[in-house]
């Protein structure tokens, strides 16, 4: 575990984060019940899964991802949130194959606010069809504190056109594609407001 920590977790600072901590302390918690967690720089870890399932070394991808994520204030839904530290599971794990770990088949009861590797399968196809790094434009969004408490829809044009104009003044993102990931975020708050989550692009079930 701790070798693909010192494997992985600089190439997810690079891509994702540089500020993301340089201290990170590891678990082992044999009263923990749940498979792993990360928190406050802190990344727990049940010893009797990885006993048991040994390969499953990119846990540590996944937690490492939310140390990464570590954003200073509210960033949306856990299902991007979860949806992302699996996405970048799929990129960037070093043991994926051996733990029999991947990307889930499509199936017609899919929903991208899922989570975990569903969601990551959503934005596969986001990146390949959409927004190349829609992921880390979401990140620094988050970084920013432009991700708001959107609990509903209310005057979501306005909104969008505020956030752009953040965006803009912040220098350190793409106009463009900021606001097209603050767009995704509305069209998907939209989509689940009306119980339309399930996959229908053609080309996404195409993508790979």
């Amino acid at each position: 575990m701790i070798e693909t920590f010192f494997k992985v977790y600089p190439q997810e600072a690079k891509l994702y984060n540089k500020n993301t901590r340089k201290l990170v302390t590891f678990v082992i918690d044999p009263e923990y019940t749940a498979v792993a967690a990360a928190s406050g720089g802190v990344i727990k870890v049940n010893p009797e899964w990885m006993i048991k399932n040994p390969e499953d070394l990119d846990v540590v991808t996944h937690e490492a991802m939310h140390i990464v994520q570590s954003y200073p204030g509210w960033a949306g839904p856990g299902w991007i949130t979860e949806g992302i530290a699996d996405y970048v599971r799929h990129k960037l794990g070093v043991n994926n194959a051996a733990s029999k770990w991947s990307l889930p088949a499509l199936t017609d009861k899919h929903k991208y606010t899922d989570a975990y590797r569903v969601t990551a399968r959503f934005f596969v196809w986001v990146e390949k069809t959409i927004i190349k790094r829609w992921c880390r434009n979401w990140i620094m969004l988050c970084e920013l504190k432009l991700i708001p408490k959107i609990s509903g829809l209310k005057k979501p044009v306005k909104r969008l056109m505020s956030f752009g104009i953040f965006i803009k003044k912040s220098g350190n993102l793409n106009m463009r594609q900021g606001v097209l990931a603050i767009g995704i975020l509305l069209i998907s708050m939209a989509s689940i407001a009306q119980n339309k989550t399930t996959f229908t692009a053609a080309e996404y079930v195409n993508v790979f």
